[in-house]
């Protein structure tokens, strides 16, 4: 299970320190997370945003915005037996 997340505050509608979005938690946090264990991919991912929208606006005055993603990180074994063994 790999699991990653990211909070940014807010101040008067400028986050601190920014950068609250899927791609960012998904491709440069999960994935490379995986990605560090040695894992291949990462299957049944589930996320979750703090939506920016409609009465939500609202909590950027003075709060908080959040996304997390989670998921299985695997090894493809079928990759792993073709790749050749390194010569010693």
């Amino acid at each position: 299970m790999v699991h990653a997340q990211v909070t940014s505050a807010y101040l008067l509608f400028i986050p601190i320190p920014g950068g609250v979005d899927l791609d960012r938690v998904v491709n440069r946090m999960l994935i490379a997370a995986a990605k560090t264990l040695g894992a291949d991919k990462v299957v049944d991912i589930k996320v979750d945003i703090t939506p920016d929208d409609g009465i939500w606006t609202l909590r950027k005055l003075l709060g908080w915005r959040s996304a997390e993603a989670s998921g299985i990180a695997v090894v493809d074994e079928d990759a792993a037996a073709a790749a050749p063994t390194p010569a010693k």
